[in-house]
């Protein structure tokens, strides 16, 4: 499992649409919301739909990103808005918990920390979790369910040999 840290949001924080598309989710306006001044000591939690909306268009744009070669731009609001994404809904932690691995997994080159999860797998499996969440169903794919559902932490020898594991 992945942790990243609270970092405050950059308030001129602006998602690049792929290709030059049109944002006609409202990301650009969710994030406008969301978008804080530096400084501020507190942040708010994102709201349910809002955290849902959110998560759902950045895995599909990072799916596009990584099919079209441009896998430095995964994750580029993921340390922004850690802070205020809620923690109390298990499916959408399942979301965030996949895209922050996604994120460490790239920074990596894709070394395979995840049985079973190629490089080419990942935008598969942010476009499933994208497609069940706006279709508020349940996430029960095994191979995502195995890997990014918070289980409790595994002994130190199984982390040491989970480094010397490949895909």
């Amino acid at each position: 499992m992945c942790h990243f840290g609270n970092i405050l949001p950059d308030p001129g924080l602006q998602p690049e649409i792929p290709n030059g598309e049109k944002d006609t989710s409202g990301l650009r306006s969710v994030l406008q919301v969301l978008a804080k001044p530096r400084g501020s000591t507190m942040s708010e939690v994102m709201s349910y739909e809002a955290a849902k909306t959110f998560i759902i268009e950045w895995l599909r744009r990072d799916a596009l990103l990584h099919e079209q070669g441009q896998v430095q731009k995964i994750g580029e609001g993921f340390d922004e808005y850690d802070g205020q994404f809620p923690r109390a809904y298990h499916q959408l932690m399942i979301a965030w918990e996949f895209w922050g691995c996604w994120i460490d997994e790239r920074n990596h080159k894709f070394p395979c920390f995840y049985k079973g999860v190629k490089k080419e797998t990942w935008p598969q499996l942010a476009r499933h979790i994208a497609d069940q969440l706006s279709n508020d169903r349940e996430i029960i794919e095994p191979l995502i369910v195995d890997h990014f559902v918070f289980k409790g932490r595994p002994s130190l020898f199984s982390r040491i040999k989970g480094f010397f594991k490949k895909c």
